[in-house]
């Protein structure tokens, strides 16, 4: 039996840059720098860096960034999935883009990543190909490099693919676009952190949280010191900011609100430790768990989680034992169980009791070792007779 000498190769597609902030960009930094610790010899093919981001001055994995023909320099584009059309093009603009763009722009990047891909690997072959997605085009892109190379696909699911209300198909569009993600995935080896269609199209609007602050700072629950609610997260050049503080405003707890817009998660999680509780708000979907309800479960602190009809964010809070669910409508539920955690720190106790063991499963080097076998055990498949 000949032995192995060099280590596994990784082509690992994806196209949010993964030193420009967002959560696609932390999770394809943290996975790849994982894996590369892990044995892999990993190659990152991604987009050009935002026009804020500097590149670094070492990766801990090869690096191919790649400026596509219809790439715009944003500031901080480099976030976790699509980002919403801020222009009111022409209807005949729409229809073409529609045309055009499927499943997305990013279909038009590809013929330059490839050019870029072949020529940095000089002919040689991968071993594995991983794939990101949003945006979904990656998933056709790697593929087609299965189909070259015969090497075992994983397609990586951060976001739902159909349904999605940042980026709807049109109704013409759907029935296609469901056949091609079908065909993708049948042509997967592996499938991560999939998740069904969403069960329902939720945009959450905070008047019952807000309508709960104004009741507990009327009754003078929050003390002397009064109580901040920091929201961490919005999108330059949107509304976002806009649209909370006036709801936050209409509510009269203006005062008590904090909006910051995205930064690094680095910057991000002092600002949590600071925290008595953090907000487990699904403003989109409840089909899926958001990556932050982990970060949230590291940390420790109680989490008040906001949503309905959500098996998937309801089992892993419960048994986690991280905190209580409410109705995001039922502001009395949600004045209530605020008031019983702040009782709980005032009486010097720490509101939960975690289930330590139960959270460690979700730590980002038990995950990439989990993943590290499987795609160690792909490849071997693949070798196999």
């Amino acid at each position: 039996m000949e032995a192995r000498l060099s280590p596994p190769t990784l082509l690992y597609i994806a196209f949010y840059y993964p030193f420009g902030g967002g959560s696609g960009a932390h999770r394809t930094a943290r996975l790849g720098r994982y894996l590369r610790a892990a044995g892999w010899d990993v190659t990152v093919l991604s987009g050009p860096p935002p026009a804020d981001v500097l590149p670094p001055a070492a990766t801990p994995f090869r690096l191919l960034s790649v400026k596509g023909p219809l790439h715009r320099p944003a500031a901080g584009a480099g976030g976790g999935s699509h980002q919403p059309i801020l222009d009111r093009p022409s209807r005949l603009r729409v229809l073409l883009r529609q045309i055009a763009f499927v499943p997305d722009p990013e279909i038009f990047w590809i013929p330059r990543a490839y050019a870029v891909l072949r020529r940095a690997l000089g002919g040689r072959r991968v071993d594995a190909i991983l794939c990101s997605g949003p945006p979904f085009s990656t998933f056709i892109f790697g593929r087609a490099l299965k189909l070259m190379w015969r090497a075992p696909l994983v397609l990586d699911y951060r976001d739902v693919w159909q349904g999605h209300p940042w980026w709807p198909a049109p109704r013409w569009r759907r029935r296609p676009e469901a056949w091609l993600e079908r065909r993708l995935l049948g042509a997967a080896d592996l499938v991560v952190a999939n998740h069904d269609s969403m069960l329902r199209m939720l945009l959450a609007h905070p008047s019952g949280l807000f309508e709960a602050l104004r009741d507990l700072a009327d009754r003078g629950v929050f003390g002397p010191g009064g109580v901040r609610l920091t929201f961490v997260g919005a999108k330059e050049g949107t509304d976002e900011k806009a649209n909370l503080m006036d709801c936050a405003r209409e509510h009269g707890v203006a005062d008590l609100v904090r909006v910051l817009p995205r930064m690094e998660k680095g910057d991000v999680v002092p600002i949590m430790r600071r925290a008595h509780l953090l907000l487990n708000i699904l403003y989109y979907t409840e089909a899926q768990v958001a990556q932050k309800v982990y970060d949230y479960l590291h940390l420790e602190i109680p989490i008040l989680s906001l949503f309905r009809n959500s098996e998937a964010n309801a089992s892993v809070v419960k048994r986690a034992r991280a905190g209580p669910i409410v109705d995001p409508a039922d502001s009395p539920g949600i004045a209530s169980a605020i008031e019983s955690l702040l009782r709980e720190y005032g009486n010097g106790r720490c509101p939960i009791d975690s289930d330590r063991a139960y959270i460690d499963q979700f730590s980002a080097r038990t995950q990439s070792r989990l993943l590290d076998s499987r795609l160690r055990s792909l490849v071997a498949a693949q070798g196999e007779p």
